[in-house]
């Protein structure tokens, strides 16, 4: 880390900074930079010790499946069709 934070002189809130690590490339994004306590909008980082944590990137909302709506009429499964005989349907036409 301290390898590739050598490129960049500060840090600011909400920017991205890019981390090469195990032949992959990495977006970091700034969430909070801190002096002791106080919060700072950004902070020069050459020739300072800088701690870093990692947060979890947020998770994506997963969609809730459609409820069923109480004032709609759903077919009744259980219930039993209505057979039409339908010979006797032309017996009756004749």
């Amino acid at each position: 880390m301290e390898s590739e934070l050598k490129y960049y002189s500060s840090l600011t809130l909400g920017s991205t900074i890019v981390i090469a690590y195990k032949g992959g490339m990495h977006e970091l994004e700034v969430v909070k930079v801190k002096s002791g306590d106080e919060l700072l909008d950004g902070a020069n980082i050459q020739d300072v010790n800088v701690a870093v944590d990692f947060e979890l990137p947020p998770q994506p909302k997963r969609k809730k499946p459609p409820t069923a709506n109480p004032a709609k009429k759903v077919k009744d499964e259980t219930s039993t069709p209505e057979l039409v005989d339908l010979k006797k349907e032309e017996r009756d036409n004749e």
